[in-house]
């Protein structure tokens, strides 16, 4: 069977799922190409042109092909790298180019019409706050752990003497890219000690998430007939 599509798979080569939706398409006989953000900008190109028409074109040069995005009709969004700029400049410059970039190819994708997304990145990022999970989970039914979330350090400790400090506490992200020299705690999932609770007065510039302490039931997903218990 052959459908007039052509499919965008934004992510690295090493994606392991990407593979499994490359061979599904091969299937189905569409039409499709990988697309990863670290050859942009040195080894790949885009050509925007925008009129007062309403008219777009956009001219993606990589891997030795060009291609007219006004074609693309799907986008699956997967591990996206980030944009590579070798070595030569200035880390600050980097940061600023990344931003550039960023601001350019996410303005452009979002911007082909008609498409359709699997993972639009909106939506991821929209679905990454915590307070808005937690929402979310509440008003499908799910039984949620008590929470809150104030900085406010006579709440908190409030809050935790009220479950008789079996609490943890939770950042709302993870700093994956700390500068040199700054020492941050283990951002993860934390018991709340009563030592902590002496220093809650250093939280006030930030909110803090705290959270009943619920034990933890897992499944091992590299054994499937392993349960463990943690």
């Amino acid at each position: 069977m052959s459908l007039s599509a052509l499919v965008m798979l934004l992510t690295q080569s090493a994606d392991a799922a990407m593979h499994w939706v490359a061979s599904e398409l091969d299937a189905l006989g569409v039409d499709h190409f990988v697309y990863d953000l670290s050859a942009f900008p040195l080894e790949s190109k885009i050509d925007c042109h925008i009129t007062s028409s309403r008219t777009w074109s956009v001219l993606l040069t990589y891997a030795g092909r060009q291609i007219d995005l006004g074609t693309v009709t799907g986008i699956w969004n997967g591990h996206v790298s980030d944009f590579n700029f070798g070595d030569k400049l200035h880390k600050d410059v980097i940061r600023y180019a990344k931003a550039e970039c960023a601001e350019c190819v996410g303005g452009i994708l979002r911007s082909i019409e008609p498409i359709v997304w699997m993972n639009h990145p909106d939506a991821g990022l929209r679905a990454s706050y915590k307070p808005y999970q937690l929402h979310i989970a509440s008003s499908v039914g799910l039984t949620i752990p008590a929470t809150i979330i104030s900085n406010n350090p006579y709440e908190l400790k409030e809050f935790y003497r009220h479950f008789g400090g079996q609490v943890v506490c939770k950042s709302f992200h993870i700093d994956s890219n700390p500068r040199p020299g700054v020492m941050l705690r283990a951002p993860y999932t934390t018991l709340v000690s009563k030592e902590d609770l002496q220093n809650l007065d250093s939280c006030v510039p930030c909110s803090t998430m705290f959270q009943e302490y619920v034990p933890q039931l897992y499944a091992d997903l590299w054994n499937r007939d392993t349960l463990s218990w943690g």
